[in-house]
């Protein structure tokens, strides 16, 4: 019994191992791993072009963040890792060391890591320059053109590996200068590898480029992928790095070549190159405003809240006077009314000048000149220095004071925060209304806490009677000193009223009485 049931055992179990043999339609060493490619077809060796390797550490520039996510990417390594390097982060900050040094216990440098990027990137490039032509599937001129970019994103490389490891370009020395070692086969068994000079690497990239050139795509299907205008461009960036800005970057186009650009600039890509053009315009305007900040040493403005109602400027000056002298000036709600007075000459219009264009420029994010700047956003900025008249609507130089006048009054009506300067508050009228208005208006502006004026006039009298009625208008003046009968202006502000009346002064030393008088200037007898 025992003996019949072991044989009948042995036999099922046979009959199981044949079932299972049969049943093996493949080896397992067949079944290829999800999630790992071997390169075939033409656009299998498409999808290794779409590497985020390519644009990831070698640039630790601006591809630092184009990665291209789908099912459309290919890479040596399955496992992506994290682009926040230490060597990006150095660079944002300006940092003297670009990349992290690491240290004998735990080498965690970043050099072999970019360096193995490089390399790896190098052999992705060999890989589609040495098979993609015996690549099945696709078309001839397909697999050039992915054989060029291939060659052209490894000279690309190398550009990167002699300009971090490299000497400068130096024509007497660059034969025997050490470069990297030019590597164009994809063995992964190599051990031993010759570092050639920099003379022959700077030939070699040149080579990979013009023999690239021809067969380029002029628009690529992803903005990361080599194109023509990007190789060329990398390529006369390349001269100008040999200090040859003779060269000849590339073959001179053909009349089909230029109509492609001339159709591909101004219509299919015009609304691109516009927005380029907008931020190399932006761009400009930044290095231009940077450059006169640093050369004049002015200063960036401060926003501070909007409710706080607020202009502090300390050692304010004219950008456009020679030898300025700088004054300080506070504005809060307490104290919203700059009440400006002082002889003519003193400054009073050139100080207000400075005010204003601080302003303007500092709403403008724009530097100015002054050691420092706080101010609040204001919804307007009025200013009315040297007004003139309008002959061609009948206006007089008092009326259209009034008109002005009367436009910010209806800002101020609408419940803006403004900003207003008055210089000589209807000077344009007799001494008695130009009083009178003075005195109403400014008492009227008083009542606007949240708003800022200035106004400047030569009626003293007026200051006397507002000092009286309004607490917070802030009295200053710049002062004038005699000496030896002759003005001499201090052009810096002073708490108070002046009380200087220097016309006649002036008058009598510029000797106007006695041209006048003199014998010289009289009438001939007919």
């Amino acid at each position: 019994m025992y003996r019949t049931m072991r044989k009948y055992i042995n036999i099922i179990a046979a009959g199981i191992f044949i079932l299972s043999v049969i049943s093996c339609k493949k080896s397992f060493l067949e079944v290829v791993p999800k999630g790992k490619l071997i390169a075939q077809t033409y656009q299998d060796y498409n999808l290794l072009m779409n590497t985020s390797e390519f644009y990831l550490y070698p640039s630790y520039g601006p591809y630092e963040a184009a990665m291209i996510m789908g099912d459309d990417v290919a890479a040596l390594d399955v496992y992506y890792n994290s682009a926040r390097s230490n060597a990006a982060t150095a660079l944002f900050r300006w940092d003297a060391n670009i990349f992290m040094p690491g240290n004998a216990s735990t080498g965690n440098s970043e050099i072999p890591i970019f360096l193995r990027t490089m390399l790896l990137n190098i052999y992705t490039c060999n890989k589609i320059i040495n098979e993609v032509m015996d690549a099945t599937k696709g078309t001839e001129q397909q697999k050039l053109e992915l054989l060029s970019e291939a060659k052209a994103q490894r000279a690309f490389i190398y550009i990167q590996i002699i300009n971090y490891f490299g000497k400068p370009y130096n024509a007497s020395t660059v034969s025997t200068d050490p470069g990297w070692p030019i590597v164009t086969s994809t063995d992964i068994t190599a051990t031993n590898f010759k570092r050639n000079s920099l003379q022959e690497v700077y030939d070699f990239i040149i080579k990979d480029f013009k023999d690239a050139i021809p067969n380029l795509r002029v628009q690529q299907d992803f903005p990361t992928r080599m194109s023509k205008a990007a190789a060329e461009g990398l390529l006369g960036k390349l001269y100008l790095f040999m200090g040859n800005s003779t060269a000849k970057s590339f073959n001179k186009l053909s009349y089909e070549q230029i109509a492609d650009y001339d159709q591909l600039f101004r219509f299919k890509m015009r609304h691109l190159l516009l927005e380029i053009l907008k931020h190399i315009y932006q761009l400009d305007v930044y290095i231009s405003v940077a450059r006169v900040a640093e050369e004049r040493n002015y200063v960036f403005p401060q926003a501070v809240d909007q409710a706080e109602h607020l202009i502090r400027l300390t050692e304010l000056y004219h950008p456009l006077v020679k030898n300025a002298k700088s004054n300080s000036i506070d504005m809060t709600p307490d104290k919203n009314i700059v009440f400006l007075t002082g002889a003519n000459m003193a400054g009073k219009s050139t100080f207000m000048k400075s005010l204003g264009i601080a302003l303007y420029l500092a709403h403008m994010g724009f530097p100015v000149a002054a050691a420092k700047m706080q101010f609040s956003v204001r919804d307007g900025i009025y200013t009315t220095i040297n007004l003139p008249d309008d002959l061609s609507s009948g206006n007089s130089h008092f009326y259209a004071e009034v008109l002005r006048v009367k436009k910010v009054a209806k800002e101020l009506g609408s419940a803006k925060n403004l900003f207003v300067i008055f210089d000589e508050l209807f000077r344009g009228t007799n001494v008695k209304d130009a009083y009178e208005g003075t005195i109403a208006i400014t008492e009227a502006f008083a009542k606007k806490p949240n708003c800022m004026f200035v106004v400047s006039t030569h009626i003293i009298e007026a200051g006397e009677v507002l000092k009286e009625r309004c607490s917070n208008i802030n009295f200053v003046y710049l002062p004038t000193v005699m000496e030896n009968n002759m003005p001499r202006y201090t052009y810096k502000l002073e708490h108070g009223i002046t009380a200087d009346r220097h016309g006649m002064v002036i008058i009598n030393n510029e000797r106007i009485l006695e041209i006048i008088r003199s014998k010289k200037n009289k009438p001939t007898s007919s």
